[in-house]
């Protein structure tokens, strides 16, 4: 609730709800790099970028790769 109150009341969408680390993981997922790669990029454990890619699906309501890339072009993250 307080959170909500923080924001206006109003429920983030598309992008505004990521974290600048999650939005990270995400455009590295989202141009095919695996989990070893990106913690490697990134400087961060493999359990980590397993955590923010569900974080980061669970945000995006989807539940695969495939759904997860189409919508990281509809929201410009990449571009097809």
């Amino acid at each position: 609730m307080l959170l909500d109150a923080a924001r206006g009341g109003r429920k983030l969408t598309g992008l505004e709800a990521f974290t600048t680390r999650e939005l990270e993981v995400a455009q590295l997922l989202a141009e095919g790099s695996s989990n070893k790669q990106i913690a490697r990029r990134l400087v961060i454990a493999v359990k980590t970028v397993e955590t923010h890619r569900a974080s980061v699906f669970r945000k995006a309501a989807v539940r695969t790769a495939a759904e997860f890339v189409r919508f990281a072009v509809r929201h410009n993250l990449i571009t097809a």
